[in-house]
């Protein structure tokens, strides 16, 4: 199995903690952090791509989703800090090689005071972890 979960998650991870004191980033989901600002970064599926099976080898490359949440619970200004968050963790999954597919505000239901954002981050990795956005 091709996999480069631990790389993607510490790239995103450092540059999260790194522009925002205090961040918990965890490679587990929840719906009710124990501190704020949180993020999950979660590679949610890792299939193998068809298209590139050979006589060889059956896994040449790999499709992989990673799903984002966001969370924050600020009194005022949650919306604006999980924006800003969401588009840090969006440019460190472009700079890896990795496209937004989806991306949305989604309602807490376990404790609608929190503000959720949800994104999808999709890509193709070779055996050599080369990344290619399609």
């Amino acid at each position: 199995m091709i996999d480069i979960e631990n790389k993607v998650f510490d790239t995103v991870s450092k540059a999260l903690e790194k522009a925002f004191k205090g961040i918990s980033v965890s490679s587990i989901n929840t719906d009710k952090p124990a501190t704020f600002p949180y993020v999950s970064i979660v590679e949610t599926s890792n299939s193998v791509d068809p298209a590139y099976i050979d006589s060889g080898r059956i896994e040449n490359a790999s499709n992989l989703l990673y799903t984002v949440n966001v969370y924050s619970n600020l009194a005022k200004g949650k919306k604006t800090q999980a924006k800003k968050i969401r588009n840090l963790v969006s440019d460190e999954f472009d700079k890896i090689g990795m496209m937004r597919t989806f991306c949305q505000p989604i309602e807490n239901l376990s404790d609608t005071s929190i503000y959720r954002i949800t994104m999808r981050f999709e890509c193709k990795v070779d055996t050599d972890e080369i990344i290619y956005r399609r």
